[in-house]
């Protein structure tokens, strides 16, 4: 077996990840992962807000779903921001610690008023904050960074 065939055994198909997403919030699940009595799985964030199985209405037993644990936990995930330009890549035990500084995490200007639909559609990325805001808040910033009153739009 050629080196890039055992790479290739390493690549979980994006059908197969599909199952690894909480059926409520569509986030990927991370341990620890509750099964309810039809073996139903559910992250542990959306089982704190539920009694019931959201696929079943079973109750939830007290054990986890150690083998789905197991897999996830040694499978990698791409930044959730990818679309974004980010290309990071790591085990769970990484990637949310990833996510919450990724220099391509979106953010919603601060200095915005009313956040309109354009507005969303325009957000921008938290390393670029310094060049947007002398290109959008001009008149309200100046160089020895004082901050005058704002009633502009993004």
């Amino acid at each position: 077996m050629s080196a890039s065939s055992i790479e290739e055994l390493d690549i979980i198909p994006r059908a197969v990840l599909e199952e690894f997403k909480c059926p409520v919030c569509v986030e990927y699940m991370m341990p620890p992962i509750p099964v309810c009595q039809n073996g139903h799985n559910i992250c542990n964030t959306c089982r704190q807000k539920v009694n019931q199985c959201p696929n079943c209405t079973q109750m939830f037993l007290e054990s986890r779903c150690w083998l789905l644990e197991n897999v996830i936990q040694k499978n990698k995930y791409r930044c959730q921001y990818y679309n974004e330009g980010c290309d990071f890549v790591s085990t769970a035990h990484f990637i949310k610690s990833h996510e919450a500084e990724c220099r391509d995490l979106p953010f919603n200007c601060p200095f915005s008023v009313v956040v309109t639909k354009k507005f969303l559609l325009e957000r921008s990325h938290k390393w670029y904050v310094g060049p947007h805001f002398v290109q959008a808040h001009s008149s309200c910033c100046n160089p020895r960074n004082d901050i005058r009153p704002h009633s502009g739009l993004c």
